[in-house]
């Protein structure tokens, strides 16, 4: 014996629950006053849907808090241990590490090859050989000087 098919869908089509509420009304099965209450009803169940994702989104958001809080203790007695231990921290909670201190000329050869890298991508890849041999040769100011006539800049 065949197995009976499942329908796709629990739910009826428009056209269906037209049907259905109309043979339902007819029957005196339901009332027009149960359908205004049903739907009357329908801004309840939105507002108490929303007031529940509230209440999981505080959950969901108190729960990381709480484990940050408890990542940063952590961290904390750790440090204290140091300090009591007498060691130094090498980077101390909340304050930036220093970079080294550049030299000018170095200052502004890495300010000239940021602005050849910058013209050398505005070249075709077809010619920007030219230019690399000019800045290999010539020097990178005079191959930006080329570059800059070239884009018409």
């Amino acid at each position: 014996m065949a197995r009976p098919k499942k329908s796709a869908s629990r739910f009826w089509s428009p056209s269906q629950a037209v049907f259905i509420l109309e043979r339902a009304l007819k029957d005196r099965k339901l009332s027009a006053a149960d359908i205004k209450h049903y739907v009357g009803s329908i801004a309840d169940e939105i507002r108490s849907l929303e007031e529940r994702l509230v209440s999981l989104k505080d959950a969901a958001v108190a729960e990381v808090k709480q484990t940050f809080t408890r990542a940063e203790r952590k961290v904390r007695r750790g440090r204290r241990k140091l300090r009591k231990m007498g060691g130094d921290m090498p980077f101390p909670l909340g304050k930036k590490k220093r970079g080294k201190v550049m030299s000018a000329a170095r200052k502004a050869s890495q300010q000239l090859q940021g602005q050849y890298l910058g013209y050398i991508r505005q070249i075709a890849k077809t010619k920007r050989a030219i230019y690399q041999k000019i800045s290999k040769t010539a020097g990178r100011e005079e191959a930006i000087a080329a570059m800059k006539k070239a884009l018409g800049k």
